[in-house]
Formats: structure tokens, C-alpha cells, sequence
């Protein structure tokens, strides 16, 4: 078949009309500059501007570098968190920034620093040490709370941990924290950190850590949660003559998982990220000094976080957030409770490594990065056992947040001068002890830290 083209003059404007236009091959195909379309708002979209000698927008929103690297870029403005961290300038194609992250309730971090009494800003906390991972916002950004904006990108959250980071702790430690707030919140955050091989050891599968959930138990357990209960019993009765072999035994049992996590499935990655959760909670906290002489060493502690970052990566790259979440439907019981219980174990390890570091010495990392994804769940649903309770209650449950979930994001921004959001007093009446722990972890900004 022949394409029959009309032939315009340059000063010629016609309003186009798709219906005119010919379509050899099943293609629509701008009168001007002959470009193929396969969709006809595709098409009229383009005409406008075709036709007036105007360039279409940019699709690029990543920055150069990130671009050029084929790397997740965080679209933060001026410079983004990847660029930031390794002294790179960042520049983008486009003068706009992203439209990701707006919504009702938010809190614009421009504003921030006109709030009377505000704890810190943004600024000040990076100036303190509180160092902002690869999804920090910058001032132009605004927390999303809405399931109508357009949606974020979060299909491949990197958990890669930052050179800086890596450094930090493979480096000399500073003076531990002493500023007061901040001590009370970690002492918190540890102990109930402490309390989760506690828990498993007295009541095994009658009563769950807040990260397992008991649909993962439904079937054989997995392998490294079966092995990590041998070794939490083992702990719960150890003795000062026998701390030694405990503490070798949890070793050797870290350094297998970080050996063979990555030929795991799904379920067992899951179950592998929890347990180095328990097994390091154990090595960290759970053995006396020096009266038995065996309290594992800051710098093999910090050996091992490193290495767990990139299970941490793994596990992030099966998934941290459902469609149907962002746009406020409802999932499939399976698939929520598995995506929550990997949200839950990659904030509990967050916990502790935050718990460390601010117990240690060593600068504080809050989770930033994972800002966008939904606030962990009310404590009722993340129990439930029945699907059909389940759904009835997520039914409840979306008619209340029908302006789109809590996201993690939104704690960041709470001042202890002012009264929380609507959506806020929300979110924490229906949390459980996991979802109070991370608001005060995230609202605990050590004052002294390095």
C-alpha cells in the first residue's frame, strides 16, 4: 500500500481532526512530520504541538547521571541522594520537579522551617549526622498522602547501602549519644528488640515476633526460621560456661545465610531476613560483658550490618508495595501479607541498625528511603488469621482512608509542638507496637550525633 501524505505549507495552522487522517497499516500518522502513532490521544496530543513547532516534554525524569548509569534516581531537587552522596553535580533535562510526592494532610518541607519550635529541619539534620539514604527529600518535595496524584515509582527501591554509610561503620566510631531524648528512644527501640527472641523462645509459634506473620508457618517452616528457633532456645538457656559456644554457634549460622541467601525463594529470603534479624538481635544484646568475656566487637558488628544491607536489597527487589495498595484497592490476602511482613522485617532491621549505631557511636541512618510506602498496617489486620475476617475488615478499613494510606513519609514531619494531622491520630490509634516503635524511632533526632 501506498502512504498518500498532504503536503502543508510551513505558515499553514489547520486544526487537526484524527478522524481525517489516514491510518496505512493500522498506524495513525501526523500530517507534518509523518510520525507513527498507535494510540489516537497519542497522536492528538502530538499534533498540538506538532503543528505550532513546539517540542514535546521530556519523558526523562531521572537525573543525568542516574540516567547515564541506568540507576533508580530519587528526583530530589537540586541535587539527588545518589549525586549527593557521591559528590557528583546533578542536573536534570527537565526544570520541573517530580509531581510524585504531594497529597492532602501534607506537610511541605519549605514550610517546615517557619513552624515555631520545630524540632529540626531538614537541613539541620543532615548537618548533624542524621544521614538521609537514597529516597531523602529535598525542599521542593512534599510527603504523598494521595491516591489520586501521580503515583510513585517504587518498583525498584534499591536498598544498596550508601558508600558514605559503608564507610561510617567500617570506620573509627565517635563519642556515644548522650543527648537525652534520644538515649530514652533507643533504650525503647532495644528493648523491644530484645524481647522478640524472648518471645520465640517462650511461646514458639503460639505467639509471633511483629514481623512474622503466622500465614508463613501454614506449611513446613522454612529453613531458616526453623534453624533460627533451635538457635533462640539454645540462647534462651545459655550460661556463663557455655555463652562462648552460643555466640560461635550464631556466628557460623550468620555466615551460612550471608553464604546462601541468594540461591533462596521468596518465602526463604523472607524467612532469612528475619532471621539474621533474631540472630543478630541475640549476638548484639543478648550476651552479657565482660563477664563472659564474649560480647561480640563493634567492628564484627559492624561487618555484619554491612553484609545485611545487601540481603536487605535482595528481599526489597521481591517487592515492598502492591498495585492495588496505591490505588486504594483491595489485595489479595497472600500477597498483602507477604509484602507487609517484608516491609516489617526490612524496617525492623532498620531498627536495630539505628539502635546500634546511636548505642556505639557511629552516625544514625533513618529509613528516608522507604518514605513512600504505606505505614505499617493496624496491629488487627496484620493478626488476623481467617482471609475472611480479614477481608471484611480491609473492606472497614479502606472506607476510612479513602484519601489514600498513612505512608511512612508522614511521620517524618511531626513536631513535638504541635498537634498531630487527622490522618496521624488515625494511623496511631490503630497501630500496634510495631507501628509506634518506627514513630518514635523516626521522631527521636539525636542532637550530638556525628
Amino acid at each position: 500500500m501506498v502512504e498518500q501524505r498532504r503536503v502543508l505549507a510551513p505558515e499553514v495552522q489547520p486544526r487537526v481532526r484524527i478522524s481525517e487522517m489516514e491510518t496505512p497499516q493500522d498506524k495513525l500518522l501526523c500530517p507534518k512530520c509523518s510520525q507513527n502513532f498507535t494510540q489516537k490521544s497519542s497522536l492528538s496530543r502530538h499534533s498540538k504541538r506538532c503543528f505550532q513547532g513546539l517540542r514535546g516534554p521530556s519523558r526523562q525524569k531521572a537525573c543525568l547521571n542516574c540516567s547515564r548509569a541506568k540507576l533508580r534516581c530519587g528526583f530530589q531537587r537540586p541535587c539527588c541522594a545518589r549525586c549527593q552522596s557521591r559528590s557528583l553535580q546533578c542536573h536534570y533535562t527537565s526544570n520541573n520537579p517530580s509531581p510524585a510526592l504531594h497529597g492532602q494532610d501534607s506537610v511541605s518541607l519549605e514550610s517546615t522551617p517557619q513552624h515555631h519550635g520545630s524540632r529540626r529541619t531538614h537541613e539541620e539534620n543532615r548537618a548533624s549526622g542524621n544521614n538521609l539514604s537514597s529516597m531523602s527529600m529535598s525542599h521542593s518535595e512534599t510527603i504523598d498522602s494521595s491516591p489520586t496524584s501521580e503515583p510513585v515509582d517504587l518498583q525498584d527501591i534499591s536498598l544498596d547501602i550508601p558508600e558514605e554509610r559503608r564507610r561510617q561503620l567500617l570506620g573509627v566510631p565517635g563519642t556515644p549519644n548522650t543527648d537525652a531524648v534520644a538515649k530514652h528512644t533507643m533504650h525503647f527501640i532495644l528493648r523491644n528488640l530484645k524481647s522478640w527472641p524472648r518471645l520465640m523462645a517462650l511461646h514458639h509459634t503460639r505467639h509471633l515476633p511483629p514481623m512474622i506473620h503466622r500465614l508463613q508457618l501454614s506449611g513446613d517452616m522454612p529453613m531458616p526460621l526453623a534453624n533460627c528457633y533451635t538457635l533462640v532456645r539454645m540462647w534462651a538457656d545459655h550460661n556463663k560456661s557455655s555463652a562462648g559456644l552460643v555466640q560461635d554457634t550464631i556466628t557460623r549460622e550468620i555466615q551460612r545465610l550471608l553464604v546462601e541467601y541468594h540461591t533462596y525463594d521468596e518465602m526463604d529470603l523472607l524467612a532469612a531476613g528475619q532471621s539474621f534479624l533474631m540472630l543478630m538481635i541475640m549476638l548484639f544484646f543478648g550476651f552479657q560483658a565482660p563477664a563472659t568475656g564474649v560480647a561480640v566487637t563493634d567492628s564484627t558488628a559492624a561487618e555484619i550490618i554491612v553484609s545485611v544491607w545487601a540481603v536487605k536489597h535482595k528481599l526489597a527487589t521481591t517487592g515492598l508495595f502492591l498495585d492495588s495498595e496505591l490505588c486504594n484497592r483491595q489485595p489479595e490476602w497472600k500477597d498483602w501479607v507477604l509484602v507487609s511482613a517484608r516491609r516489617r522485617t526490612v524496617l525492623s532491621l532498620h531498627h536495630l541498625e539505628w539502635a546500634w549505631s546511636l548505642l556505639r557511636g557511629y552516625p544514625v541512618l533513618t529509613c528516608f528511603e522507604l518514605g513512600p510506602l504505606p505505614a505499617p498496617a493496624p496491629g488487627y489486620l496484620w493478626r488476623e488469621t481467617d482471609e475472611q475476617s480479614w477481608r471484611r475488615q480491609y473492606r472497614d478499613w479502606l472506607d476510612l482512608w479513602k484519601d489514600g494510606s498513612f505512608k511512612i513519609a508522614e511521620l517524618f514531619y511531626i513536631n513535638d509542638d504541635e498537634p498531630l494531622s487527622v490522618r496521624a491520630e488515625m494511623w496511631l490509634a490503630e497501630a500496634d507496637e510495631f507501628g509506634v516503635m518506627l514513630m518514635a524511632e523516626v521522631n527521636a533526632v539525636p542532637e550530638s550525633a556525628s
